[in-house]
């Protein structure tokens, strides 16, 4: 074969090089598997013949190559590897989603995102609430969205009791008591037929990271280095996520619900809000109380000044090791994609 054509990347740009042989008196290293050899390549129609660099490239730049058709005549057709069907199926499962969606809301279907523990195990905070228009009266037990009176506030509570005059009376699972009011069945925007825990989280971040990463694209498109502007972007999606953990907080959280004073001290109720089983632990390393998702417990605080109580992810070693992998995976990609390649230049 005379010549062959290959597309390959030194320093991170895209060229379409001739193979040509070793200059003689070159020292090739002939030793190496032939899918692996260094070859000799010169630029036709970019550089001139005193500038041409010589490189020496590797068969692991290669990222694409010409077809041959003979040893003379070497195709032009490039096969470079693309995106497209990724891109067409993703479309499409966006188009899917969005049908569906509207397809429920015309049908009187309703979604809400629980911002308040009231509910417990039952729909933890960043719980997904699907409602479906009522055809027949609340009964005791279903759980129901409807707008509060006096407040017009939308809640998602569970029905208590229904009176002869076909009054509802709803509860939150770890309140204390009733809610203070009577709501009409007109109140009720729907009973819940699907809890999805977790997927509020989701649907409240959304937003957010789509604003952070269209300004993280319009700030890092004067780079012109693609190492660098891709390592910046990992840098700033990883800030984005942060940021966006920071203000959901879904993994740990806890909030006080009720607290009274005892003989030794005070007591407080306290209902961990995360995703994450947690631990309560006191400066000294005391554990308090360990938590799951929407599940309350009571804490003995001890008289004589202030206690520092720390929420902490109650989890096995494993678990833990992989949540430190993934808060470090950013750097570990800066490193590979912000690093240039080396140029691979023959002794």
């Amino acid at each position: 074969m005379d010549a062959e054509q290959l597309t390959l990347l030194p320093g991170r740009t895209v060229w379409t090089l001739r193979d040509e042989p070793v200059p003689t008196g070159g020292e090739a290293r002939t030793e190496a598997p032939a899918d692996h050899a260094l070859r000799h390549f010169s630029v036709p129609g970019i550089l001139g013949p005193e500038d041409d660099p010589g490189w020496a490239v590797h068969a692991d730049d290669l990222v694409a190559e010409l077809r041959v058709e003979d040893a003379g005549s070497p195709s032009t057709a490039v096969r470079p590897r693309s995106g497209r069907p990724a891109l067409v199926v993703a479309t499409v499962v966006l188009l899917l989603l969005c049908a569906t969606v509207g397809a429920g809301l015309l049908a009187g279907y309703r979604g809400f995102v629980v911002e308040t523990p009231s509910m417990g195990t039952a729909a933890p905070v960043g719980t997904l609430v699907v409602t479906a228009p009522i055809t027949t009266a609340p009964q005791r037990g279903d759980v129901i969205a409807f707008i509060a009176p006096g407040v017009r506030r939308v809640y998602t509570h569970r029905v208590s009791a229904v009176d002869a005059a076909g009054g509802i009376r709803t509860k939150g699972d770890i309140n204390a008591a009733a809610d203070p009011w009577t709501i009409e069945r007109s109140a009720v925007l729907g009973r819940a037929v699907a809890i999805v825990p977790g997927v509020g989280f989701v649907l409240r971040a959304v937003p957010l990271l789509l604003v952070g990463g269209l300004l993280l694209t319009l700030l890092t498109l004067p780079i012109r280095r693609r190492d660098v502007r891709a390592a910046s972007r990992v840098i700033g999606w990883h800030l984005i996520g942060t940021a966006v953990l920071l203000h959901l907080q879904p993994l740990v959280h806890v909030v006080v619900i009720a607290s009274e004073a005892a003989a030794d001290g005070a007591r407080a109720s306290i209902v961990s809000t995360g995703l994450l089983p947690i631990r309560l632990v006191t400066a000294s390393g005391d554990v308090l109380a360990r938590l799951a998702d929407g599940v309350p417990g009571t804490v003995a605080l001890p008289t004589g000044g202030s206690t520092r109580i720390v929420a902490v992810p109650d989890l096995a070693p494993g678990a833990q090791l992989l949540l430190i992998g993934l808060a470090v995976l950013p750097s570990l990609v800066v490193l590979l994609v912000g690093l240039p390649r080396r140029e691979r230049v023959a002794a």
